[in-house]
């Protein structure tokens, strides 16, 4: 069994709370009980929203965009110039960002243009978390926000559309191998996928790296500490899943803070997090400053470092 097979390819497109996405969470649960495990599903209600690829002209040139989630629609197309309204300033993850308006003959803003956080292509994206207030917005590419700065004052025709769902239900896979305590090492990735995105890389294969493991520690001795394994549902649209586990299961899981980390598994770890388990702060686990390898080798009682997939203990 391979889960990046399974959801990048046999399942494909899978955002948050489409029906791919439900049967992604089933693939999941069956992957964890071949390997021996109890998994459960954690469903919390999801206000859904249906992307539509934005139309954007530069001067009556056509650009690509991609759409922000839960951006309110324009009314049709709407036309202004183009004023850049300012730029972000840098956090170590994400480079500065342009953000541009493009507004009216009165200064009215009619819609938003949005540098990619990563500088990169225009990518579906968001705001931010838990942001669902949002004017008619799209994302441009790094490269064509720095080519917009240089044409300033340009005549921009844009059209902004997507449908709020309310409604829809999502579902975090949970699965838990007993410790002798009640600490437990959380490990944990994302199985949604971005608006026309498979998702293979982001994050299937961290998913995959979440069924190795599982299927080789379930084996293993009774270990100290239980380790819960987590697949996360509507990460792509503001961490939703992560922030649902955080405040929902029992207080013998961890209460993981849900920062921003992706668990893909060609990326190395960054540094180690730590974990509040039961409202108390508990020593880091040796060996979580780098993750678990991708077949779950052990070394000396401690997880070895290796390839990216999601394990690491994480400040409240």
């Amino acid at each position: 069994m391979s889960l990046v097979e399974t959801l990048g390819s046999s399942i494909g497109v899978r955002t948050a709370g489409s029906p791919e996405a439900a049967l992604a969470a089933e693939a999941i649960a069956d992957a964890f009980r071949a390997a021996g495990l109890d998994p459960h599903f954690q469903e919390f209600p999801l206000l859904g929203y249906d992307a539509e690829e934005p139309e954007l002209e530069i001067d009556g040139e056509r650009w690509p965009a991609g759409p922000c989630m839960y951006a309110h629609p324009t009314d049709g197309v709407v036309e202004g110039r183009v004023r850049h309204v300012g730029t972000s300033k840098p956090d170590g993850l994400f480079p500065p960002a342009h953000s541009f308006a493009v507004v009216d003959d009165t200064g009215r803003e009619l819609a938003h243009l949005e540098m990619s956080p990563f500088g990169g292509d225009a990518i579906p994206f968001l705001v931010g978390p838990r942001q669902i207030v949002v004017g008619p917005t799209a994302f441009i590419s790094g490269t064509d926000a720095n080519r917009l700065l240089e044409v300033e004052g340009a005549t921009a025709r844009v059209r902004v559309g997507g449908r709020f769902v309310p409604g829809r239900t999502e579902r975090n896979v949970v699965a838990v191998i007993p410790g002798a305590s009640e600490e437990t090492i959380v490990v944990s990735a994302h199985y949604d996928s971005v608006w026309r995105g498979p998702g293979t890389i982001d994050n299937a294969t961290g998913v995959e790296g979440l069924r190795r493991l599982a299927e080789r520690l379930a084996a293993g001795p009774r270990r100290p500490r239980a380790i819960t394994f987590c697949a996360f549902a509507a990460e792509e649209i503001g961490l939703i899943g992560a922030r649902r586990f955080v405040g929902g299961e029992p207080a013998r899981h961890a209460r993981a803070h849900p920062r921003r980390r992706e668990p893909r598994l060609h990326r190395p770890r960054r540094a180690a997090r730590r974990v509040r388990i039961a409202g108390r702060a508990a020593r880091p686990c040796a060996g979580t400053r780098g993750v678990a390898r991708a077949d779950g080798a052990l070394r000396g009682g401690v997880l070895d470092d290796g390839p990216r997939c999601g394990l690491g203990a994480v400040r409240r």
